[in-house]
């Protein structure tokens, strides 16, 4: 048998609740707001007079993953690349991928890819670690 004093507490208990439900709601919007850079809303405006959240439209997208400007090279291309880069690694041993590039007159971007097929064909070696890794011919 529920007492008056049950009833008032169950009810304080409830209120509560639903006032840090809200406050943890407006919080979690406010964050995404600002990670969004949506202005934040004025203060004494009620959530109804508030404006509502939008999330802004995607971009269109020429269905490349990141956006990238480079197009996709070919095969023919990659092999081509990954031939001279093999050439220039036999002719200049232990040099690291900047000044590969550098002498190649490519990005280090470009080479990224010939690189890791030549490693995976055990065609090329290295001896460091990130920016200090040195390529050899095999």
């Amino acid at each position: 048998m529920a007492t008056d004093f049950d009833t008032q507490m169950k009810a304080k208990i409830q209120t509560f609740t639903e006032e840090l439900t809200d406050l943890v709601r407006e919080a979690a919007m406010a964050t995404l707001r600002e990670a969004l850079g949506e202005p934040k809303p004025r203060r004494g405006r009620t959530r109804a007079q508030a404006t509502p959240f939008v999330l802004p439209p995607l971009p269109i997208s020429s269905g490349r993953v990141g956006g990238g400007t480079r197009p996709k090279r070919s095969a023919d291309e990659l092999e081509n690349m990954s031939a001279q880069l093999l050439s220039y690694v036999t002719a200049n041993p232990g040099q690291r991928i900047e000044a590969i590039a550098a002498g190649m007159n490519v990005s280090t971007k470009e080479l990224n890819l010939p690189a890791k097929r030549l490693l995976a064909k055990k065609q090329l070696k290295t001896r460091g670690h990130k920016r200090a890794t040195e390529y050899f011919a095999k």
